[in-house]
C-alpha cells in the first residue's frame, strides 16, 4: 500500500460525517480554515464549516452550542446578549441564511485564509446536516462541542 503523501490526487473518498462523495486534493500549507485533504479522511465543505462553527468560541454561542464551554466564555456571551433568544426561540442554523451573516462568514473565511471557497459552500446543506454527530477523536475538534 502507498503511502498517504504517494496517493493519487483528485481520488474519492467520503466524508466521515454525512457521507458525501469528496475528492483529495493538495493541501495549502497556509491554509488556516477549511483546508483539502491530500488522504480520503476527513470532512465533506459543509461538515467542515458546521465543526469550525459549532466548536469555536464565541461563535459556537450563536447557534446555542455553548453549554459545555469554559464558564468565563459563557457569562462573556450573556453579558454581551451573544447567547440571546431570537424572536423566543434559540438562535440555530438557520440564522446562515440571513445575507448580513452571510458577509461576515464570508469576510470571516478570508482573514482566516480559508482553502476553500466559501461561494462553494451549500449552506442549505448546512443546516440540514446540522444535528449530525461531529467525529471526535485524535486531532479532531469535535470533542469540545
Amino acid at each position: 500500500m502507498s503511502k498517504p503523501s504517494q496517493l493519487p490526487l483528485g481520488m474519492l473518498a467520503f466524508c466521515e460525517r454525512c457521507g458525501a462523495a469528496c475528492k483529495t486534493a493538495k493541501t495549502d500549507p497556509s491554509a488556516r480554515l477549511l483546508r483539502t485533504s491530500e488522504t480520503p479522511k476527513g470532512y465533506c465543505l459543509e461538515c467542515a464549516v458546521t465543526e469550525f462553527l459549532q466548536t469555536t468560541p464565541p461563535i459556537c454561542y450563536l447557534f446555542g452550542k455553548g453549554d459545555a464551554v469554559d464558564p468565563r466564555e459563557a457569562a462573556y456571551a450573556r453579558k454581551t446578549g451573544m447567547d440571546a433568544d431570537l424572536d423566543g426561540q434559540k438562535r440555530g442554523a438557520s440564522v446562515l441564511l440571513l445575507p448580513q451573516v452571510r458577509v461576515q462568514m464570508a469576510a470571516m473565511f478570508r482573514a482566516g485564509r480559508a482553502q476553500a471557497d466559501e461561494r462553494d459552500i451549500n449552506w442549505c446543506k448546512v443546516i440540514e446536516m446540522w444535528d449530525l454527530p461531529l467525529v471526535t477523536g485524535k486531532g479532531r475538534k469535535g470533542a469540545k462541542p
